[in-house]
């Protein structure tokens, strides 16, 4: 046990220091025991390392599969799905808690149309509905927080189970995809050999992309056989595969998740996944993505609306918060309560709106905290900082700053920032 808890925090103090360059800094690292999500991922994993273990051929492939010489773990958004790590003697699976979010809330955003009702149900609820609510989340996603940072809003227990089902399914597509990676031997990042002051999990998902498209092509396999073996219908593993890839191309076009030579984007991996799909099965390929079909034309309606709503939203959130951070006064020492009370309430009520344009302009009329103190040493005088332009929007800036939601904070970095 002991072993097993020392194994543990040296995977997590790895992770605390890739994230923070090697500084000493707040990260919440998910494990099975302490984060939902992770203990999701964790099953999945087991449930996929157990189907491959038990067709291996290989003595050093089983050896290699132990469950318990894969340790699952969720880290913050970092511009990947996810990655694994070799810190010996295990392989450490780390899946990108923003975009699980993500997966989820947009699953529970387009539930209420995809249950099927029965006589004594109530109608469906307009699509316009959903596509107000995927328009929140894609501006979470295009923020710099990359994480949908919002609270879960009600659903029936059907439409609940349908955002489960769909999420566990994109997500095991996203686990088989790392244990392919392991069962071919790919090229993976030792811990051991990592410099943390000069890396980033980015930089450490770097392969050849020809084992990039091999871990998409026999990850597709492995998430609707492993599913299948689970007694589970393999068109909800498809269909997982064609939502997961969906939510990926969102969040590439919002700059939320990275593509380069070694990361195709995600419409070539479907496309990829879809063509292994079609060899490996043959004539029993369309019936697996019967429900994919329909899926696939409801996300893209909703998306394509929703990206629309999103950025009128944006353009007139922008606009506001430039007039807000322009005219509103502040004087050292000074405070107005009703008024500042009132200017919270409101930029707050903008971030419901359009968090990415909120976000960004207090990030821009943030001063970094050398600048801070040259500015406020080089004024003559209190008053004359206080007709300082750049003073006044960092204060107002920072008001809002310090008062918005953890994960806002920790990107603005307004801790380390006087004001």
């Amino acid at each position: 046990m002991a072993k097993a808890k020392n194994a543990a925090r040296q995977v997590d103090d790895f992770y605390v220091r890739l994230l923070t360059r090697g500084k000493a800094q707040e990260v919440e690292i998910g494990a099975p025991d302490t984060d939902p999500i992770a203990r999701i991922i964790d099953a999945i994993t087991g449930s996929i390392v157990r189907f491959v273990g038990s067709r291996a051929q290989d003595a050093e492939l089983t050896q290699r599969l132990q469950p318990d010489r894969v340790l699952v773990r969720t880290i913050p958004p970092a511009q990947i799905g996810a990655l694994t790590m070799w810190i010996a003697p295990r392989h450490v699976v780390a899946v990108n808690r923003g975009l699980a979010l993500f997966l989820y809330r947009l699953a529970r955003a387009f539930s209420p149309l995809v249950i099927t009702r029965g006589p004594g149900d109530p109608p469906a609820p307009p699509e316009s509905q959903a596509v107000g609510i995927i328009a929140t989340l894609l501006d979470w996603m295009a923020s710099p927080v990359r994480a949908p940072i919002v609270e879960d809003w009600p659903v029936g227990p059907r439409e609940t189970r349908t955002a489960e089902n769909f999420t566990t399914a994109a997500e095991r597509f996203v686990v088989a995809h790392e244990i392919a990676h392991i069962q071919l031997g790919h090229l993976i990042a030792d811990a051991a050999a990592v410099d943390l002051a000069d890396s980033s999990p980015l930089e450490l998902d770097t392969r050849p992309v020809s084992q990039e498209i091999q871990a998409d092509v026999i990850g597709a396999c492995l998430a609707i056989e492993s599913m299948q073996n689970d007694g589970i219908d393999p068109r909800a593993a498809v269909t997982g595969i064609h939502f997961f890839l969906q939510a990926l191309q969102l969040g590439e076009m919002l700059g939320a998740i990275h593509v380069d030579e070694a990361h195709p984007p995600a419409e070539e991996r479907l496309k990829l996944c879809d063509d292994a799909i079609d060899q490996r099965y043959g004539s029993h390929a369309p019936l697996l993505r019967t429900w994919a079909k329909s899926t696939d034309e409801l996300l893209g309606r909703l998306a394509a609306a929703a990206l629309q709503e999103r950025d009128q939203r944006r353009a007139a959130v922008a606009a506001r918060m430039d007039e807000m951070l322009r005219t509103t006064t502040w004087r050292m020492g000074r405070r107005e309560g009703k008024r500042d009370m009132a200017l919270l309430k409101e930029a707050q009520s903008l971030m419901s709106q359009s968090p990415s344009a909120v976000v960004e302009a207090l990030a821009a009329n943030l001063l970094d905290p050398e600048a801070y103190t040259q500015l406020a040493k080089a004024a003559r005088s209190p008053d004359a900082l206080e007709e300082d332009d750049r003073w006044r929007r960092h204060q107002v800036a920072h008001f809002l700053a310090r008062n918005s939601p953890a994960p806002v904070k920790r990107s603005l970095g307004v801790e380390t920032i006087g004001g």
